[in-house]
């Protein structure tokens, strides 16, 4: 994916998952129609099955947002169902709140700003 950067998530030697982002300012970047370029975007977040409820999550995000802020933008944007189970309660407790925007498959678009 244009613009894509790809970070594993370890616990000492163990790799536990990965967070994928994908810069917004890059011009081949495919976002959603409408919206501004100036963030990041959460493209994938994923922890595995035994090392989910440690946090890696939450610190995953707070790298993004860190990244975010490093690199002078003025967001974070990611997408997420809203079905039971979902990561919805999890993204909106890290601050990010849904714009409105639905996906085609249902997901719902979530920014965080600055």
């Amino acid at each position: 994916e244009p613009g894509s950067e790809l970070y594993g998530i370890w616990e000492g030697d163990t790799a536990c998952g990965l967070v994928a982002l994908i810069d917004m300012t890059h011009p081949e970047a495919d976002i959603t129609e409408g919206h501004d370029r100036d963030g990041l975007y959460v493209w994938r977040l994923l922890i595995g099955a035994a090392a989910q409820g440690r946090g890696l999550g939450t610190a995953a995000m707070r790298f993004a947002i860190d990244m975010a802020k490093t690199r002078g933008r003025a967001h974070v944007a990611v997408f997420c169902g809203d079905e039971p189970g979902s990561a919805m309660a999890f993204y909106e407790r890290l601050g990010f709140r849904r714009t409105g925007a639905v996906l085609g498959d249902g997901e719902h678009e979530l920014v965080r700003y600055f």
